[in-house]
C-alpha cells in the first residue's frame, strides 16, 4: 500500500475532521499545503481542515481569503484570556504577568495556547520559527503525556511501499539506558498507531547480543531489558543489535540465533542522537527513502516541528501525520 493510501486508511477511523493549525499562515508553502489539502480533489480533504494563523487580518492575502481555509488572526480579547492561563500555568516558575503576555502575543505560543484549549486538534510549525521556539512552548503549555519522562521523536522512513520507524533523530542527544526506554515505548506506540503488526524493535548497537562491551553496549543492553520487562503484546525486542543483524535474518540467525524475529525490523532505537541523524541521512541519500519528521512523540498532544527547509511535500505529510496522532489512545 502507497503512503497516502496506508495514511489514509487510518484517517477514516476519525468521526470528525481533524483541525491543524499551522502558526506561520503568512508563510507561502504553509498557504500551499492547506490549499493542497482543500482541493476538491484532495483525497484528504474530508479527514483534515488546516487553520492558518496570522498576526491580524491584514496580513490574510486574498487567495486564501476566498478559499475555504480557515484563517485566525491574534485577537485582544483572546490574548487577555491566554496571557492570565500561561501566567498559571508557569507562575511556579517564575513567569510574571508581564512577560506570559509578551510570550502570547508570539503566534507560536498563541498557537499553543489555541491547541491547549482544544480549539484546535494538532500543531505543525517550525518553517520559519527554531525547533526551540517550537517545543519550548510545546513543553511548557501541552507538557508531556502521564507516564512519559523523556519527549522524543521519530523519522518516518518510506520507500514504496516500505515503512520503518527511526529514533531519536533530532531531540535527546546522549539519552540513558532510562530514557532509551522511554524513547522505545514512545516508537512502539506511535508503531501500533501505524499498525505495525508486529512491531519488531531493534534496540541499535555497534554490538550484537554479547560480542562487544562497553559502556554505550551496556546502555543499550539494560535499556533492552526495561523494555522486555513491559511484556507488550505484539511486540518483538532485539537488542542489543547491529544493524546488519536487525535488517538481515541469515545474519541475525549467525550473530544472535535465540532470536525468533523474522525477516527484518520496522521500527530502531539508534544509541545516541548523532547516529540517528547519521542513519537516517545514510537511508535517505543512499537509499532513496524519504524521510517524514522529525515526528514529535511523548507529548499530551500533537506538536510537530518542520526543518526550516521543509518542502511542501515535507509539511504536507507531516499535516497528514499529525492528523494520526490525533487519534492516539492515552
Amino acid at each position: 500500500m502507497k503512503l497516502l493510501d496506508f495514511i489514509l486508511s487510518i484517517l477514516q477511523k476519525s468521526k470528525t475532521s481533524i483541525r491543524i493549525l499551522f502558526p506561520e499562515g503568512d508563510n507561502e508553502k504553509v498557504q500551499a499545503v492547506a490549499l493542497k489539502i482543500i482541493n476538491d480533489n484532495s483525497p484528504v480533504k474530508n479527514f483534515i481542515t488546516p487553520v492558518l494563523l496570522f498576526n491580524n487580518d491584514k496580513e490574510i492575502p486574498s487567495n486564501i481569503k476566498n478559499s475555504n481555509i480557515k484563517t485566525l488572526s491574534i485577537e485582544e480579547n483572546q490574548v487577555t484570556n491566554f496571557t492570565n492561563q500561561l501566567y498559571e500555568l508557569r507562575k511556579a516558575k517564575g513567569l510574571t504577568l508581564e512577560a506570559a503576555n509578551k510570550l502570547v502575543l508570539s503566534r507560536n505560543y498563541y498557537g499553543m495556547m489555541l491547541l491547549n484549549n482544544k480549539e484546535v486538534n494538532g500543531f505543525v510549525g517550525g518553517i520559519t520559527f527554531t525547533t526551540a521556539d517550537i517545543l519550548r512552548p510545546a513543553l511548557q503549555i501541552i507538557g508531556p503525556k502521564a507516564g512519559t519522562k523523556t519527549v522524543s521523536s521519530t523519522f518516518i522512513m518510506n520507500k514504496n511501499e516500505e515503512i520503518f520507524l527511526f529514533s531519536d533523530g533530532s531531540i535527546n542527544l546522549n539519552p540513558t539506558a532510562e530514557q532509551l526506554a522511554d524513547i522505545a515505548k514512545s516508537t512502539i506506540h506511535f508503531g501500533e498507531l501505524l499498525e505495525f503488526n508486529p512491531i519488531k524493535l531493534a534496540m541499535l548497537s555497534y554490538s550484537t547480543n554479547t560480542s562487544g562491551s562497553g559502556e554505550s553496549v551496556d546502555k543499550v543492553r539494560n535499556a533492552t531489558n526495561f523494555v522486555q520487562h513491559l511484556k507488550l503484546k505484539n511486540v518483538q525486542v532485539a537488542g542489543p543489535i547491529q544493524f546488519d543483524a536487525a535488517w538481515n535474518q541469515e545474519v541475525r540467525n549467525k550473530k544472535f540465533p535465540e532470536l525468533t524475529i523474522k525477516n527484518h525490523c520496522n521500527a530502531f532505537i539508534f544509541p545516541t542522537l548523532d547516529a540517528a541523524n547519521i542513519g537516517y541521512k545514510i537511508a535517505q541519500r543512499l537509499g532513496d527513502y524519504k524521510a517524514i519528521g522529525p515526528i514529535v512523540l511523548g507529548l499530551n498532544q500533537p506538536v510537530n516541528d518542520l526543518s526550516r527547509g521543509a518542502t511542501i511535500y515535507d509539511i504536507y505529510y507531516t499535516a497528514l501525520i499529525t492528523a494520526i496522532q490525533t487519534l492516539i489512545k492515552n
